[in-house]
């Protein structure tokens, strides 16, 4: 089961993967996620989106990793 607190919107993903001083564009993460670096998002309503932060920081490293 998904713990809620893991859940995390747009800007705070985008601050978890640029940093705080200098977080990515949301154009930046839509084009990442179309080009499959990163997995899409969960639905949660009509105009509403979610990350799992535990997923976004596993697929972060896995990208620098590489």
């Amino acid at each position: 089961m998904s713990n809620e607190s893991d859940l995390i919107t747009i800007p705070v993903a985008c601050r978890l993967l640029g940093g705080d001083d200098t977080p990515i564009n949301p154009s930046t993460l839509w084009r990442w996620i179309k080009a499959g670096r990163y997995s899409p998002p969960i639905k949660v309503g009509a105009a509403a989106v979610r990350f799992k932060r535990s997923v976004l920081l596993a697929e972060r490293d896995r990208g620098v990793a590489a």
